[in-house]
């Protein structure tokens, strides 16, 4: 906090949390749980070895040292307590035999020269675990700076973590509000810091400490809106206590993308919210278009449009890439033709849908664009106006039609490269299907010479197979297995096994059914049923743990594959993809992303 800030609001919450271990093994071993049990390499030894201790014929835990480090010690739970008065966390603060935290909160609202505002949210803490005599500290700081005069805001992070700060700061992230800002300042996290010790869930709706943040962040966003004179969220304290999609950091976001556009007059469409927060493409992109939010947004594709932006205004839920892509391929005028339901449906909804903007095509190389580009060049406008028809037969939309459409291209494409001249004739769901079908099982008769190999991390391979209640996992790694899978489903899955980028699994009931997933950076992108049908819902449980399970796989960076190309009648074996990495070109995509400006360094917010 510097001198010259001037404090309107500031509020502190520190917990001081300590866990005592005994010295000893209590004798009545029964009654020990693993949870009670740490080691001095690592508290979390027990967490991640279930087996760590085995009974004896006399029902004594005994320590099996196969499973430990030599020489390390183990330390058997006594007591645990938080909220403690500093007098008495001291007396335990540096014993061997304890697990001490410090965790504090601080949320100030202040004004600071220049007629900016600033909220700022410490989190700090301060652990040393048993077995072990020094402390380790660290922060993780958020400061939303409101600058009044240049009528700009800027997200600064600020983390120190094992003797290394890091900083960063971003002017006008509106599309960070969604992610970054509403995680900063979400209840359960903010709570969670506060009260997470050694083995205590941190949520617990009636602590009074929770109440209390909940009441200081009503204050604080009365205060800014009343500063920036904008109007408060009535449902804002009922959302932030149930943790509802509209929370505090949403809110936030909200209230400062209405005074940010009331300042520079930018004109938005009556349902904004989805448009601005994940496809803002910046004040100057805006100042283009007349101030006008869509036409920019749309022109940064290099697409000028009425149809669109008349369609995106009536339906606010529209994914733009999504549409961005159908006009790229089929042109303005078959466009125009596509059922608007088909455009209401996609597979990519749920996601962070940000994507780069481009002024021209040429810009397009490194885009994800740049396929449907691709794909446009190798459609006929007899082909195209095939899709329309294909479209309009549809009696259920499917949300990956414009992946099918994409995968059937892209088969096309193969097959006229290794000679065999075909055409999209397909003009119904079921003949398009037919066609598919057909041109797959082509594919893999010419292809049959070459066969690939997946090599995934076997820990990996164990986490992603696992059986899940009467469900079977297998995780698809080879040329025989594709087909296999391609064959039952009665699907194109076979040509995916180039794109090196994208794992599949195959999900297996007791009956025999199947579900065909497809992962693509750490999302399940596609998931099928026989003849890319859609799973039913007494498939939904085990989707729910297989996201679970790729989701914990990408946070650790463990889903990249190597993968090897075998050409039988050359015996000839060669890797093409290493730990995730093309060996022949490693990719380096630079950019930022539409909205995000770094701040220079005489326009920092403080």
């Amino acid at each position: 906090m510097k001198d010259n800030e001037k404090v309107i609001l500031r509020y502190s919450w520190e917990n001081l949390c300590s866990t005592e271990y005994h010295n000893y093994m209590p004798i009545d071993g029964e009654k020990i749980k693993n949870e009670d049990i740490v080691s001095d390499v690592s508290p979390d030894w027990i967490t991640f070895n279930n087996s760590f201790l085995n009974k004896s014929k006399k029902g004594v835990d005994i320590f099996n040292s196969t499973q430990t480090p030599d020489n390390s010690l183990l330390y058997y739970k006594k007591s645990e307590k938080c909220q403690m008065n500093e007098e008495e966390w001291n007396k335990k603060a540096f014993s061997k035999l304890t697990h001490n935290m410090v965790n504090r909160v601080t949320l100030v609202l202040s004004e600071i020269p220049g007629n900016k505002l600033k909220l700022s949210l410490f989190r700090f803490r301060k652990e040393k675990r048993a077995g072990f005599q020094n402390f380790k500290k660290s922060n993780d700081d958020v400061h939303i700076t409101i600058n009044r005069n240049t009528k700009n805001w800027f997200y600064t992070k600020t983390s120190f973590l094992n003797r290394k700060r890091t900083v960063s700061t971003a002017k006008n992230p509106f599309i960070w509000v969604e992610n970054n800002l509403e995680n900063s300042f979400k209840l359960d996290n903010m709570f969670g810091w506060y009260r997470v010790v050694t083995h205590v869930d941190a949520v617990d709706s009636r602590d009074p400490i929770r109440k209390e943040m909940v009441s200081a962040l009503i204050k604080i966003h009365s205060q800014i809106a009343k500063r920036l004179k904008q109007e408060t969220d009535a449902t804002l304290t009922h959302n932030i206590i149930h943790g509802t999609p509209v929370t505090f950091g949403y809110s936030l976001g909200v209230l400062l993308a209405k005074w940010f556009c009331q300042k520079h007059k930018i004109k938005l469409p009556n349902n904004w919210q989805n448009y601005f927060f994940n496809f803002y493409p910046g004040i100057k992109k805006i100042r283009k278009t007349d101030m006008k939010l869509l036409p920019a947004i749309i022109r940064g594709y290099g697409i000028k449009s009425k149809y669109i932006n008349r369609l995106l205004n009536e339906n606010p839920i529209l994914n733009i890439n999504d549409i961005v892509t159908w006009f790229t391929i089929l042109g303005p005028d078959f466009f125009r033709q596509l059922p608007t339901k088909l455009l209401m449906t996609t597979s990519d909804s749920g996601t962070y849908r940000t994507v780069t903007p481009h002024s021209t095509k040429s810009n397009l190389k490194n885009s994800q664009l740049s396929n449907a580009i691709e794909i446009a060049d190798n459609l006929t406008t007899q082909e195209k106006r095939n899709i329309i028809s294909i479209t309009k037969t549809m009696n259920e939309v499917s949300p990956y039609f414009l992946g099918e459409i994409r995968d059937h291209v892209n088969t096309k494409q193969k097959l006229n490269q290794v000679g065999e001249k075909v055409s999209i004739i397909a003009k119904s769901i079921d003949e398009f299907k037919t066609e598919h079908r057909e041109w797959s099982a082509l594919l893999h008769y010419l292809m049959s010479d070459e066969s690939t190999k997946y090599y995934y991390d076997p820990k990996t391979i164990k986490i992603i197979e696992k059986e899940y209640k009467n469900y079977k996992i297998f995780l698809l790694k080879d040329e025989e297995e594709y087909f296999e899978e391609g064959q039952a489903q009665k699907n194109c899955v076979r040509s995916y096994l180039p794109q090196y980028n994208s794992m599949i699994f195959s999900i297996r009931n007791s009956d025999g059914r199947r579900l065909t997933c497809e992962v693509h950076e750490g999302k399940i992108i596609q998931i099928r049923e026989v003849c890319n049908g859609e799973p039913g819902k007494e498939w939904d449980e085990v989707i729910g743990e297989m996201k679970s399970r790729v989701y914990k796989l990408f946070r650790k960076d463990s889903l990249r594959p190597s993968v090897k190309k075998i050409y039988k009648r050359a015996n000839i074996h060669k890797w093409v993809v290493l730990d995730g990495e093309d060996v022949e070109t490693k990719r380096n995509i630079n950019g930022l992303l539409p909205g995000f400006v770094m701040a220079e360094p005489d326009d920092l917010p403080f």
